[in-house]
C-alpha cells in the first residue's frame, strides 16, 4: 500500500500546498505528503451555495461557514497544518456556474469540472498557493504524473484503479501546471485512501460518503438551479419534432432535456424514442428511434492537446466521449484550425453529446482533448 513518490525537481523539504476540500482524498494526500518530509499548508476554496447564486441579496446564511470548510480546519488541525480559506465565489459564479447555465441554454451537456481544474484549482487557487510561498500543489485527484520521454513533455496517465481514475477531468491542464502539480493517490485504491485514514485518527473523513458529481448544485435539481439563471418570463419553449421535421409536440425549454433522453418527452408514439439532437437556433428538441443515437464521427472545439504541443496530422487513439465510458479507438484529424478537430470513430458510439468532453489516450497516457461540438455530421 505504499503511494507512488513524488517528483517537483525540487528538494524534499519543498513548500507544497494542498487543495484541501474536506474530504478523505484531499486529506490523506495531504498526510501522505506530510510523512514524506514536505513543508505543506491546506489551501480551501469558498465556493458560492447552489441558493447564493446570482440571488438580489445574500442569503441570511452567507456568512457561515460552509460544512466542508469546517471538516477541512479540522483535518488540518490533527496534521499540525495551517488552512488557508481563499473565498473565491464572486469568480466561481463568473466563470464556473455561468459557463455551466449558458451551455446547457444552448442546447449543450457541459461538464464544468473540465473547466475548473485549470482555471480555478490550478489557475487562481495556485497563484494564492504561491503567494503564501509554494512552490507546487497537491490535490487529492486519481491520476499520475510524469515526464515522458519520448513526448519529451508532461503528462498524466490513468489511475491505477480505473474505477477511480479521474484523468478524463484534467486533460485541460498545462504543462507549467503539470510541472508544479503532485497527485498522490494516483496509485492507490479508495479503500486504501480511507484505511490510511483511519490509521491516521481522521476517522470522521474516512467515512464520508463521495462527493456528487456538480459540486455546486446540492440542494435543488439540474432544472430548480438552472431555472435561477433567466429571469422568469423569458420565453424558452420550443417545438418537438422528429428527425424529418414533422412536429410531435412542445416542449419548456431545451435545457430540460439531453441527448439519449428516454424519459420525460412528453409525446406517445406506441415505441420508445429518444432526444437525439437539440437546436438552439429553432428551439427544436429532436427525437428518434435507438439507432438514430448513433454516431460514427463528430467535430469537437476547443482543442487542448497535453502529451502534444498541437494537433498537427492525423492521429490514432483511443477517445473517451464520457467520463464512465470506456475509450474506444479513432483517428482524430485536424480541423480548420488548431483549435478543432474531426474524430472518427472505429465503432459507432451511441449519445456522442455536444458540450462533454471527448479526451485522447494512448493507452493510459493522455494525449489531449477538445468539446464535443456537433455529432451525426456527414
Amino acid at each position: 500500500m505504499q503511494p507512488q513518490q513524488f517528483i517537483l525537481n525540487t528538494p524534499t523539504k519543498s513548500r507544497i500546498a494542498v487543495a484541501m476540500s474536506g474530504g478523505v482524498d484531499s486529506s490523506v494526500a495531504a498526510a501522505l505528503l506530510r510523512q514524506e518530509g514536505y513543508d505543506i499548508f491546506g489551501l480551501t476554496m469558498r465556493l458560492p451555495r447552489s441558493r447564493e447564486f446570482l440571488a438580489e441579496s445574500p442569503p441570511p446564511d452567507a456568512d457561515d461557514e460552509p460544512m466542508y470548510i469546517q471538516d477541512a480546519r479540522r483535518t488540518a488541525e490533527n496534521l499540525g497544518i495551517p488552512l488557508y480559506v481563499m473565498d473565491i465565489r464572486e469568480q466561481f459564479r463568473e466563470q464556473i456556474i455561468r459557463y455551466f447555465c449558458e451551455e446547457y441554454y444552448a442546447g449543450r451537456t457541459p461538464n464544468p469540472c473540465v473547466y475548473c481544474n485549470p482555471t480555478i484549482k490550478f489557475g487562481t487557487l495556485f497563484g494564492y498557493a504561491q503567494a503564501l510561498g509554494a512552490e507546487g500543489m497537491a490535490t487529492g485527484h486519481y491520476v499520475k504524473r510524469e515526464y515522458h520521454a519520448a513526448y519529451r513533455r508532461y503528462v498524466l496517465r490513468a489511475a491505477s484503479n480505473a474505477a477511480k481514475d479521474q484523468s478524463y477531468f484534467l486533460y485541460r491542464l498545462s504543462q507549467e501546471q503539470l510541472a508544479r502539480s503532485l497527485f498522490p493517490l494516483g496509485g492507490m485504491t479508495k479503500e486504501e485512501v480511507r484505511h490510511i485514514a483511519r490509521t491516521l485518527g481522521l476517522q470522521e473523513v474516512a467515512e464520508k460518503s463521495e462527493s456528487q458529481e456538480i459540486c455546486f448544485v446540492s440542494d435543488q435539481s439540474y432544472q430548480q438551479f438552472l431555472d435561477t439563471y433567466f429571469p422568469a418570463g423569458k420565453d424558452l419553449s420550443g417545438n418537438i419534432t422528429n428527425t424529418s421535421g414533422r412536429v410531435l409536440g412542445t416542449h419548456q425549454g431545451i435545457h430540460l432535456y439531453t441527448i439519449g433522453q428516454r424519459k420525460g418527452l412528453g409525446v406517445a408514439l406506441g415505441s420508445p424514442r429518444y432526444v437525439v439532437e437539440l437546436n438552439p437556433e429553432t428551439k427544436a428538441v429532436v427525437i428518434g428511434e435507438n439507432q438514430e443515437l448513433f454516431s460514427s464521427r463528430f467535430s469537437a472545439r476547443d482543442l487542448s492537446m497535453m502529451a502534444l504541443e498541437r494537433l498537427s496530422a492525423p492521429l490514432n487513439c483511443q477517445v473517451k466521449i464520457r467520463y464512465r465510458n470506456a475509450a474506444t479507438p479513432a483517428t482524430v484529424l485536424p480541423g480548420e484550425t488548431p483549435e478543432e478537430a474531426i474524430v472518427i470513430l472505429e465503432q459507432p458510439q451511441r449519445a456522442v453529446t455536444p458540450g462533454q468532453s471527448a479526451v485522447f489516450y494512448d493507452g493510459d497516457i493522455v494525449l489531449g482533448g477538445g468539446i464535443i461540438e456537433r455529432a451525426r455530421i456527414s
